[in-house]
């Protein structure tokens, strides 16, 4: 047997000849023909996709744009629970019994038998120090006020057992059983004298001027309720309220000017690809026929260095791989693996799926640019289902890397689906880190309610398995239960399905000051495909603008520590805008014109911050949409 290299059976010994096409230089050539049409053919698919997210996020935002109207309908079921809650506010009997529960649960903690007397006090504002408040105190409710005098003296309530602080509220008068510890002493021209409260057996309100306030508050609450009750619960949006609404509309129309030129765009690139997809099919389907067999070995051979085709065809695969940074074959052979995967377990493809929307938000809605090798690395995540696997995304412009783990073993021994590790740079040159846990639940209703609902879960993940380390991380579950919310607590268009920790749900959350926005849970249902990004990205905005911060603000300014960014869009090209308060920061970004306002509650100082009605993460008040409830306190902006 002869194979001829040159053509011409005259040439050969025997004159009886099979032709065979099945060379290396043809093998090689149909080796890269096919791994092309693969390429081509992702990249269509990818096309494809991408046309399909810019025509939803048209059609969403449409719909957004559309929804805004002059008149606006007023959740009355939300009203009525807060009006309820405002006439519990001044309720001194329900006030005591709440206090004096939690101070029996405390004292059950093994506190000694302390020496007792009952005297009244009136609580004043903490001092500069804020380990102190100016004290009112009398043995007798009779008695005149023992109090601080600005020429002659000042009176203190010290910092002690940080419970006996957090029971006592400023402008609330107190009876209560305990033991005070006194000193006194002089200083800078004036008396002082500090009480330190040792031990509380009982405590009652008995005054203050807060529960004048909080009755006139009740008052008129209840008075706009009959007013909005007269006219259906309809209410016409003030000038400030119609130009907050028009702001948010220019912000809609620029994204929708924006997804309108991509999806022109990515249109060009469907259009020149697909038609090149048929023409490879065939002269991959002509080869076959001819009996070549793909091999991937390069012919090392003057007949393919010299051949034009050969070289044109050759050079032509090396720059698509190079364009699609597909320069690497155990990448291209790993996706033809995963392919073959198939349809996994219904749980398991969900998590994976949530995994891809997370990067998804970091990298195309927030700007985060992950490293070069990050392909290989969430391919290795799906291939290998081995803990510890971590992809890293940078902001430069905001001095910021994420660090998205999946499925990491905390130091607690527990394994959560996602950590997200915030390192950041603050604006005054401090480094900084936070951790945000996550843990996919594909339930189904009746499974979500056996596990005790959404509170059930949170509880479990939060509290029983420790998921927050102590305190230390905000923990959310990501689940595809559509009204998931049983009780809703925000009239905002989220609060059915979704609850980002905004106010006290949860029956073993209502003593959870400091843990406000700490825990919750996002509805992601692939099925809802013009919501379910949204909800990916306003779990992750929040966290990164609100949940990274220290928002106990103790007299500081509202605007925040880290660099500011748009949650709307990701940008970090904002507008510092001027306005007449003080400690406030208004904020427009230039590429959306998303307005941001960051305030603070006047009742508790917490920091506050307005996203607008679609993006913001705090609940509304159902009657005033300007004004936002105080997370920590619940009172008003």
């Amino acid at each position: 047997m002869e194979l001829a290299t040159k053509g011409g059976s005259k040439l050969l010994t025997s004159r009886s000849t099979e032709p065979s096409y099945n060379v290396p230089e043809n093998r090689y050539i149909l080796y890269v023909l096919e791994r092309i049409y693969k390429i081509i053919k992702q990249l269509v698919a990818i096309s494809q996709n991408k046309t399909k997210r810019y025509e939803s996020n048209i059609v969403k935002l449409g719909s957004r744009l559309e929804a805004f109207v002059e008149d606006k309908l007023i959740d009355k079921d939300l009203v009525k629970e807060d009006l309820e809650k405002l006439r519990d506010s001044f309720n001194t009997k329900f006030l005591s019994a709440n206090l004096q529960e939690k101070l029996e649960l405390f004292n059950q903690c093994g506190l000694g038998e302390q020496n007792t007397s009952i005297c009244f006090l009136k609580i004043g504002s903490k001092t500069k120090g804020g380990d102190s408040r100016f004290l009112a105190i009398k043995k007798e409710y009779s008695d005149n006020w023992f109090e601080t005098e600005v020429a002659t003296q000042n009176v203190f309530l010290k910092q002690g057992e940080p419970l006996f602080l957090n029971l006592l509220e400023q402008g609330f008068e107190y009876k209560i059983m305990g033991n005070l510890k006194y000193k006194s002493g002089f200083s800078n021209g004036k008396q002082w004298h500090t009480y330190e409260l040792i031990s509380m057996r009982k405590i009652k309100i008995v005054g203050g001027d807060k529960l004048t306030q909080r009755h006139e508050s009740f008052k008129a609450e209840r008075s706009k309720a009959v007013h909005f009750n007269h006219n259906n619960w309809v209410k016409k949006l003030t000038k400030n309220e119609r130009a907050e609404q028009e702001r948010e509309k220019r912000s809609i129309q620029k994204r929708l000017d924006f997804y309108a030129i991509q999806e022109k765009h990515v249109g060009v690139v469907f259009n020149s690809l697909e038609p090149k997809l048929r023409k490879f099919k065939a002269a991959i389907k002509k080869l076959k026929s001819m009996g070549v067999k793909a091999s991937s070995v390069f012919p090392n051979s003057m007949t393919f260095v010299q051949n034009p085709d050969y070289q044109f065809i050759h050079s032509g695969y090396k720059k698509i791989r190079e364009l699609t940074s597909l320069t690497d074959d155990d990448l291209l052979l790993s996706l033809e693996r995963i392919e073959e995967i198939g349809l996994i377990n219904m749980p398991l493809l969900y998590e994976r799926w949530c995994l891809l929307q997370l990067i998804k938000v970091l990298v195309q809605n927030y700007g985060y640019t992950p490293t070069d090798d990050w392909k290989k690395e969430l391919i290795n995540i799906i291939e290998t289902k081995q803990n510890y696997q971590s992809l890293v995304f940078k902001n430069d412009n905001l001095k910021r890397t994420v660090k998205l783990s999946y499925e990491p073993m905390l130091e607690n021994g527990k394994t959560p689906d996602f950590v997200m590790d915030v390192f950041f740079i603050k604006k005054n040159g401090e480094d900084y880190k936070k951790r945000f846990v996550m843990d996919a639940k594909f339930y189904s209703n009746s499974v979500l309610q056996k596990a005790g609902g959404v509170s059930g879960v949170v509880k479990q993940l939060y509290k029983d398995k420790d998921y927050s380390e102590e305190g230390r991380n905000t923990v959310f579950i990501i689940h595809p239960v559509k009204s998931a919310i049983t009780e809703k607590v925000s009239p905002q268009s989220w609060g059915n399905n979704s609850y980002y920790g905004e106010l006290a749900l949860f029956d073993w959350d209502k003593n959870r000051k400091e843990y406000f926005h700490q825990y919750g849970a996002i509805c992601a249902n692939p099925i809802e495909r013009l919501n379910y990004l949204d909800e990916f990205q306003r779990m992750i905005g929040m966290f990164l603008q609100y949940g990274i911060e220290n928002n106990t603000l103790n007299g500081k300014v509202d605007d925040v520590e880290s660099l500011n960014f748009c949650v709307a869009c990701g940008s970090h090209d904002l507008t510092l805008k001027i306005n007449n308060r003080a400690k406030s920061a208004w904020y427009e970004c230039n590429q959306c014109k998303h307005f941001t306002t960051y305030n603070h509650c006047n009742s508790c100082d917490t920091r506050l911050i307005k996203n607008g009605d679609y993006w913001t993460y705090h609940s509304q008040m159902p009657m005033e949409p300007l004004n936002i409830k105080c997370p920590s306190c619940e009172s008003l902006l």
